[in-house]
């Protein structure tokens, strides 16, 4: 907008979030695809002007978020609220629900999903635990949240947006990912040397290709005989014979050279 002469203030793009927001993120709830059967479940604390409360949030083993609740305790009352807001929220019972060691979630998990396996280890659910990241940065820039209403409504609708803006890490390697995760990268201004996404999506197609190409050559190789011990071998390789014979010349000459240094030893 700056490119076309078009200034506005901060208060008109918050206003303008807290106006389209809501309607962005629920028009794309209701075209994701369905929710996968492995659900993440963590809480952590935010402080809203100095009060200390806690966001709940849900996802699933893909990291896609499912949804977030900030109550004012983590109490067994308050998981249980959050699990059958959950439900009704999804429509379907996950096959597998990941928590870490609160005594809260075993209690929720009794009165709202008892059928559903229930997997409690704190070493399980980074999943969850990664995707409170982006809220916590979000948190640090707009310095705080001012009432759990407006934060609510804020995250709610962040959580679901903000993947869309972010790069794809499982397709791309490290490099790029750190690339497009630079500063300059998010504001539009790449390194001269640096491709552009459709190059490097393009180029993450290539690999794959090669890989799989790779692969069905492996598996299409000849099949070597059955007295053969190390498999496929290049043909510049020696045979097993020859290797032992290799390695006991070796073993021969070492004691040769050894005596020839201490007869030299000997005469100095």
């Amino acid at each position: 907008m700056a490119e076309r002469g078009i200034e506005v203030t901060y208060e008109t793009i918050r206003t303008w979030c807290t106006r389209f927001g809501p309607e962005y993120a629920r028009r794309l709830r209701r075209r994701a695809p369905r929710p996968g059967d492995k659900w993440h479940v963590d809480e952590v604390f935010i402080k809203i002007r100095g009060v200390r409360k806690y966001l709940w949030r849900a996802v699933d083993q893909h990291g896609n978020v499912l949804d977030i609740l900030i109550q004012s305790r983590r109490d067994g009352r308050a998981a249980t609220r959050f699990f059958r807001t959950l439900l009704k929220k999804q429509g379907c019972r996950p096959r597998v629900l990941v928590t870490d060691k609160l005594a809260s979630y075993q209690v929720a998990h009794r009165q709202t999903m008892s059928a559903t396996e229930h997997r409690h280890n704190k070493y399980l659910n980074n999943r969850c635990e990664n995707s409170h990241r982006p809220t916590r940065q979000r948190e640090h820039a707009m310095k705080g949240f001012h009432s759990v209403g407006s934060a609510q409504r804020f995250l709610a609708s962040f959580s679901r947006i903000s993947p869309h803006f972010r790069p794809p890490r499982h397709l791309m390697t490290a490099t790029d990912h750190r690339t497009e995760s630079s500063p300059g990268s998010r504001c539009g201004i790449r390194s001269p040397n640096s491709p552009s996404l459709p190059d490097r999506q393009h180029a993450v197609m290539v690999r794959c290709a090669r890989k799989q190409l790779h692969t069905k050559q492996l598996d299409s190789a000849p099949t070597l005989p059955p007295d053969s011990r190390y498999g496929i071998r290049p043909p510049n390789r020696p045979s097993l014979p020859d290797r032992r014979f290799r390695t006991m010349a070796c073993c021969t000459r070492k004691p040769l050279h050894t005596k020839q240094l201490d007869s030299a030893s000997t005469l100095q």
